[in-house]
């Protein structure tokens, strides 16, 4: 392959460019430099504030940027809002476990918990238990692969068939146990609910 020498400036000349376009390098605008410095300040100022909110403080103060640019350097400088931990509502009390609420006569307490297994292919079970505090009996040990509030609502309606409903039934605050509908089936059966914290008996 014969290759061609030819000037810069014959070049450009043939292809109708100027000169000083071939020597151009990238030069952040300084503009773009004092807004960055300005938005990690707003930042630190206001943590829990986005590029939008961020972007209006900006307008405030007399700057003329648009969204879209704020996002672009928002993005750039890895400037993100920090993940707030959700906040799990609590139903337990300690007041509830079984070591300051004994249960004296069977059927007064009936304690729920569940409990996972995985077969040897790695499917999980999942366990629902329900004993008889006093008598320390297992009225039931359910084992499936999913258990949902109203499984374990139709599991308690035919152990309460069988044994008639406890006076309390004592369980973590697990999902399937604080569900409407298992509260209200609870409630419409005339039994109380001891909840307790996971981990605490």
């Amino acid at each position: 392959m014969e290759k061609l020498t030819l000037s810069e400036r014959r070049a450009c000349k043939v292809l109708g460019q100027p000169r000083s376009s071939q020597r151009y390098e990238a030069i952040r605008p300084t503009l773009d430099v004092d807004l960055v410095r300005r938005l990690h300040e707003l930042s630190a100022e206001h943590p829990r504030f986005g590029y939008r909110r961020i972007t209006a403080l900006l307008g405030r103060e007399g700057w003329r940027v648009n969204r879209k640019r704020v996002q672009r350097l928002w993005r750039e400088e890895g400037l993100k809002v920090p993940q707030q931990a959700i906040k799990r509502r609590r139903l337990g009390e300690a007041g509830n476990g079984c070591h300051r609420r004994v249960a004296t006569v069977a059927h007064e307490v009936w304690a729920l918990d569940f409990v996972m297994d995985a077969t040897d292919d790695g499917r999980r079970l999942k366990i629902l238990t329900v004993i008889d505090e006093a008598s320390r009996y297992a009225l039931s040990v359910n084992v499936t692969r999913s258990l949902t509030a109203q499984g374990v609502m139709r599991e308690l309606e035919r152990l309460m068939t069988i044994h008639g409903p406890p006076d309390f039934i004592r369980s973590d605050n697990g999902s399937e146990f604080i569900a409407d509908a298992a509260r209200t089936f609870l409630a419409a059966s005339g039994v109380q609910t001891l909840f307790i914290e996971p981990g605490s008996p």
